[in-house]
């Protein structure tokens, strides 16, 4: 991570400690000026998901490629010490940008555990810079949220080169470009055109 601190947008739905999250994201992103969305609904007010997202730049996601890959590798090994915790912990005490992508995946688990029935969403500010290329983590679960980041990252260049090329091929999104995993950690990548067909990528 340069020395220049890249610009992370951080927005959540209200009820969620917004500004603890940002005060703890702000020591190596500028945060950008997100804030509390609320949603109002007459037949049943709480009855509405929310939510914490983080988007940003590809900048902001590709200095996180080496722990994405090493705590996926630890999954897949099945390790006795694959939990969260145990892998943040040794990342504690390394480089600026360990820390950041430890915060970044505790922010969102920490965001999770508060909410009732909330998402955790990551993504990219691109093509629209509040819709954006995500990826919604629905489980609350903290290594089903740090697997979920992980894969995000471990997969953003490709995903960001098939998002550009469709736009570059003429494609137009209304709404988001959602990202998803299969359960053999396939990446998808969907969202309706200008036309209000569903244009499908799988990457390889």
């Amino acid at each position: 991570m340069s020395e220049t601190n890249p610009s992370l947008e951080v927005l959540a739905t209200r009820g969620t400690s917004l500004p603890e999250y940002k005060a703890r994201l702000s020591r190596y992103f500028a945060v950008a000026s997100g804030g509390h969305v609320e949603f109002r609904s007459a037949a049943d007010p709480g009855n509405l998901p929310q939510f914490i997202k983080l988007v940003g730049d590809i900048a902001i996601w590709t200095p996180f490629d080496v722990f994405a890959s090493a705590f996926l590798k630890r999954i897949a090994e099945k390790a006795a010490d694959v939990t969260w915790d145990v892998f943040k912990n040794k990342l504690s005490k390394a480089d600026r940008n360990a820390q950041a992508f430890v915060e970044v995946v505790s922010v969102l688990i920490d965001a999770s555990a508060d909410m009732q029935r909330g998402v955790a969403i990551v993504g990219l500010n691109y093509p629209h810079s509040y819709w954006g290329t995500v990826l919604v983590i629905r489980d609350q679960h903290p290594e089903e949220i740090a697997k979920s980041v992980c894969l995000f990252i471990e997969n953003v260049k490709e995903i960001d080169k098939v998002v550009h090329d469709a736009i570059e091929a003429g494609s137009r999104t209304h709404g988001y470009v959602h990202v998803e995993f299969d359960t053999d950690a396939h990446c998808h990548v969907h969202w309706i055109d200008q036309d209000f067909n569903i244009q499908k990528r799988e990457l390889s």
